[in-house]
């Protein structure tokens, strides 16, 4: 092959990879939406409600006994345990933010960080047993002792039962379940990648321990929207999901949870003033100094209205001694000065 074949040759390679990449890209890549989104679709299924120390709050349209975590299905996958609700709300409510057990009901405090999801394990024998609990940054459980104890805010079932999807109907009887809370221990394993890592939850091999092959470790993988599906021929060890990645921090979620509850018109990017909807006063008030300190008003003094103190404007071609020996200064007046 001349060169200019393989010139050619070489082009037409790359193009072909430019496309197969582009192919795979909204899977790789979380999208990125409005909060306003949630809101508007878990009112739908529910109720958002003030909270006075979480701020906001959504509950489920559910019976008083419903729980999180135990109509799914749970998988092994490359960030620990992962579950698979079936409940419409679960893609959100099971992956960011913490559900909360008040008045014998189950609340869900929103947040922007997505999770595999956030439970806290406990093993005895032939039992396991999970709970929702709200975790901090570095994963450690939040949850006061009083909150654990609760024995109704558990869920408890065979090892054996998570190979396959699970529900009521697999669940302990409540004296069991209580008997299990007992004596049950915190459930750990350490995955093994580059290097060991400590994870909540039982180990896997003891799940699947009646197969011969080691257990499947899936690979999670982002879907671009709720409704697309997987690519056709994609790996069995794939897992997709829809997790996108929200607009606003943490904060900025529960303004827009506030500017839909209340009332008040949504953001709109292309005007400052519904921008600014949601701030609190102190809020506006350290924008407004900002925005004083970048364009400053200058008020200009009329022709005819001239204070007596005024002098007339200096020859150009006259140098005061003064100007050549100090320094002009090219800053700003309304900046204030650094304190030493």
């Amino acid at each position: 092959m001349n060169r200019k074949h393989m010139k050619y040759a070489l082009l037409i390679f790359a193009f072909a990879a430019m496309n197969a990449f582009a192919g795979i890209a909204p899977f790789t890549e979380r999208p990125r939406i409005d909060f306003d989104v949630v809101y508007k679709e878990l009112a739908a299924q529910g109720a958002w409600q003030k909270h006075a120390k979480h701020k906001w709050v959504f509950v489920p349209n559910a019976p008083d006994s419903w729980k999180p975590y135990r109509n799914g299905q749970w998988v092994y996958s490359n960030a620990g345990w992962l579950w698979r609700g079936k409940e419409p709300w679960s893609w959100v409510t099971d992956h960011y933010g913490a559900w909360i057990y008040e008045d014998k009901k189950w609340k869900w405090v929103p947040g922007n960080k997505w999770h595999a999801s956030s439970v806290l394990w406990q093993e005895a024998g032939d039992l396991l047993g999970w709970r929702p609990v709200m975790l901090d940054e570095f994963q450690e459980v939040l949850d006061g002792m009083d909150e654990l104890r609760i024995p109704e805010t558990w869920t408890v079932t065979l090892r054996t039962n998570l190979e396959h999807p699970v529900d009521q109907s697999l669940m302990v009887n409540d004296d069991m379940r209580d008997a299990f809370l007992l004596k049950a221990d915190a459930s750990y394993h350490v995955f093994r990648s580059y290097r060991e890592f400590e994870r909540a939850g039982p180990e896997p091999a003891k799940i699947w321990y009646k197969t011969a092959e080691p257990p499947i470790v899936y690979e999670i993988f982002t879907l671009p929207t709720p409704d697309t599906e997987p690519p056709p021929g994609a790996p069995s060890k794939n897992v997709y999901m829809y997790r996108p990645i929200f607009a606003q921090d943490k904060e900025g979620i529960f303004r827009r949870i506030a500017v839909n509850a209340e009332g008040r018109k949504t953001n709109d990017r292309a005007s400052v003033s519904q921008v600014l909807t949601g701030l609190s006063e102190e809020e506006k008030a350290k924008l407004e100094k900002i925005q004083q300190i970048r364009n400053p008003k200058i008020e200009a003094v009329p022709a005819d209205n001239k204070p007596e103190s005024a002098l007339p404007a200096p020859d150009e071609n006259v140098k005061s001694p003064a100007s050549e020996s100090q320094p002009t200064n090219t800053g700003s007046s309304i900046m204030p000065s650094r304190r030493r």
